[in-house]
């Protein structure tokens, strides 16, 4: 989760930096104040929805349903390898070796951190708002109740609005949605001319027909969860300034001259002084740019400061995604269809510098790969196509470098694109019987290690493996060598993973044959042979279905591979 939030964040980069230069090149066709207001309020609108929808994009593959197995175990074959023998290892599931990948869940927590304190900040703010309205205030006087009840009904303002003076504000402001207050300073008393405060009080009515508040709000939670973005404030500027703009040519309207609003606005201006400023009111934008603008004396805006850094915003953004962690690749590789020769079995072999494969479908290919073989989203020719291939790298990398390399042989020839997630999925818990352990520990000293310089001629008896293979109807599960985890790591019910909960310990030989099942059923398809419940109990194990969180592999796009 915090991948792909930390994935949607940083998509946002460059998103929102094209939604505000889409905004800046229509912003200079617009000539109203309205319509500037229209366009940076759906510009910040669309801002908001870019990363809901990235968000909900990102997660569409990861909901749809994983394609039904068609045994009862998965169909791996796979050398498990031996604690002394390090090249053989077994890899931990390969992130994406990009770099978004390696930075979006820190992106992820670091924006989480900042936004809970800024929606603090905002909650806080938003309480303090409100109790402006009963601290420090008394009625206005009748005259200007009178005034503000004529200007509601020229202005068609239906709500009731109380009028109070209140000595912690420096000018006039709405506090409130539902039941709006108008905020007038002290220092008003002190000999505003009476068309003047009726300019002043039509401009804040102005705002609460507007609904100008609520805006308000919802534009400065907008700002708190997408606080890292320069263009968000940037546009979020750009609206209250419009807001004033517009609430400014209602008063003038009322008024009936500029002059007169202008006089009221530099008049109110000279008393101001020092008190606290709501920064949840519906007001802002700069005096002087407004009174310029009804003096008709506006000067073309400069390029501003905060536009240049957005476009930077949008060149790092595409350095970010463009950008890929070094991995090394096999110096030759060749991949063609399998050709049908009657074999049963599967050949998936490493060794330092070499990786040798027979027979295998896709999504083993990519279960060894990415060490997991729990596939979403893969079209059904992932199963049935199978591949040989042989690789050879320089040097002599470990079985994690080789698989490694295999990712990227996958990504360059299938065009495969996957991301790894997180899901919560029926598992099954291996678990000791009530009757006790029955299998013996022991090391097979006869065993026989794989020929390095041929590996296609794999011996009968090898060490350390764990092998799933069908056997006419049914399965055969061959074990040498290996400890309790490792063995495991092969089953799978019905597309299910199985998980070691036995504690056990040790290394042990297994030789097991089991009936295949139907897809999501316990029906066997051979009844002569046990199933596989039946087959561990005598082995003193048991199979307990359970939920748990499953690595799952997404494929987002995989094709068939290109020649070679």
């Amino acid at each position: 989760m915090n991948a792909r939030l930390g994935l949607t964040l940083l998509h946002f980069l460059w998103q929102g930096a094209c939604i505000a230069a889409i905004y800046a090149i229509a912003r200079t066709w617009m000539r109203s104040a309205q319509t500037r207001y229209a366009l940076a309020c759906i510009t910040l609108a669309a801002m908001i929805a870019a990363p809901i929808v990235t968000f909900a994009i990102s997660g569409t593959t990861a909901a749809s349903e994983t394609r039904p197995a068609s045994v009862a175990v998965a169909h791996i074959h796979r050398a498990a390898p031996l604690a002394k023998d390090p090249a053989l290892d077994p890899i931990p599931i390969v992130k994406t070796r990009s770099v978004p990948g390696e930075i979006t869940p820190w992106l992820a927590r670091l924006w989480l951190a900042g936004a809970m304190i800024l929606w603090l900040r905002l909650l806080l703010t938003w309480m303090a708002a409100g109790r402006m309205t009963f601290r420090q205030v008394q009625p206005a006087p009748s005259e200007w109740q009178l005034s503000l009840n004529r200007l509601r009904a020229r202005i068609q303002v239906t709500r009731r609005v109380r009028l109070l003076v209140s000595s912690l504000i420096q000018g006039p402001v709405v506090i409130g949605w539902l039941r709006p207050v108008i905020l007038v300073p002290v220092s008003a008393l002190a000999g505003v001319p009476c068309e003047h405060m009726e300019a002043l009080l039509a401009h804040e009515l102005a705002h609460i027909r507007r609904h100008d508040y609520l805006i308000n709000i919802l534009q400065s939670v907008a700002e708190a969860t997408l606080f890292y973005h320069p263009a968000v404030w940037w546009i979020s500027r750009h609206i209250r300034m419009e807001r004033e703009n517009c609430c400014d040519d209602v008063a003038v309207s009322v008024t009936g001259d500029p002059l007169v609003y202008v006089l009221a606005l530099t008049d109110l201006e000279s008393r101001r002084f020092a008190r606290i400023a709501p920064a949840l009111a519906a007001s802002g934008g700069s005096l002087k740019d407004r009174i310029a603008r009804l003096l008709g004396a506006n000067s073309p805006a400069p390029v501003p400061g905060t536009l240049v850094a957005v476009l930077i915003l949008l060149l790092t953004a595409w350095v970010v995604f463009s950008q890929t962690l070094p991995t090394a690749k096999f110096e030759a590789a060749t991949i063609k269809q399998h050709l049908a020769d009657g074999r049963q079995g599967v050949d998936f072999m490493t060794q330092p510098g070499r990786l040798h494969v027979v027979n295998n479908p896709v999504d083993n290919l990519i279960g060894n790969a990415y060490n997991n073989h729990k596939l979403i989203g893969a079209p059904e020719w992932v199963e049935s196509d199978r591949y040989d291939l042989e690789a050879t790298a320089s040097g002599s990398p470990n079985r994690e470098q080789m698989m490694q390399m295999l990712q990227v042989l996958l990504a360059d020839r299938f065009r495969l694109k996957i991301h790894p997630e997180q899901r919560e999925e029926t598992v099954y818990h291996l678990v000791v019987a009530r009757g006790g352990l029955r299998m013996e520990k022991k090391t097979n000293e006869n065993c026989v290690r794989a020929d390095r310089t041929h590996p296609g001629e794999a011996p009968s008896n090898p060490c350390g493996n764990n092998i799933i293979r069908r056997k006419g109807n049914h399965l055969e599960w061959i074990v040498t060598n290996n400890d309790m985890q490792h063995m495991v790591g092969a089953l799978g019910v019905n597309g299910h993973p199985v998980i070691d909960k036995t504690g056990v310990t040790g290394t042990f030989d297994l030789h097991v044959e089991f009936a295949a099942t139907q897809p999501d059923s316990d029906a066997s398809i051979d009844p002569s042979v046990p199933s596989i419940f039946a087959a561990l109990d005598q082995l003193g194990l048991k199979l307990e279905p359970a939920k748990g969180m499953v690595d799952v592999l997404v494929i987002d796009h995989i094709e068939r591979p290109t020649p070679n």
